[in-house]
């Protein structure tokens, strides 16, 4: 499933000047991480027998996420008490490395 970039537009009266503003809202980072976590969920509902890290890093894998959606999704997905504080940085480079990896073709 591919999700474009959302841009949304919204036009406010400005008393004071007597003119219109636009405000423009770019919808990215939501859209991305919602298909994060579809992906998380889909891997891990066809193998209930791996890890959390591991469902998320099938997840991942070849879609091109960047760093912050990356730990966004690693911190609402993987329980705190899963990894020790400072391996974190190390998983999320991990996950960053799938993400830019081609993905594995399944016969």
């Amino acid at each position: 499933m591919v999700y474009k970039n959302h841009l949304s537009v919204f036009f406010v009266w400005n008393k004071k000047e007597g003119t219109k503003d636009a405000f423009f809202f770019i919808c990215i980072n939501h859209i991305k991480m919602r298909s994060i976590k579809a992906s998380y969920k889909a891997v891990q509902d066809k193998n209930p027998h791996l890890g959390d890290y591991l469902c998320l890093a099938k997840a991942v894998r070849g879609k091109k996420y960047s760093r912050k959606n990356l730990v966004k999704a690693f911190k609402d997905l993987i329980a705190n008490e899963d990894y020790i504080k400072n391996e974190t940085k190390e998983l999320v480079s991990y996950l960053e490395y799938l993400t830019n990896t081609p993905e594995e073709v399944e016969n």
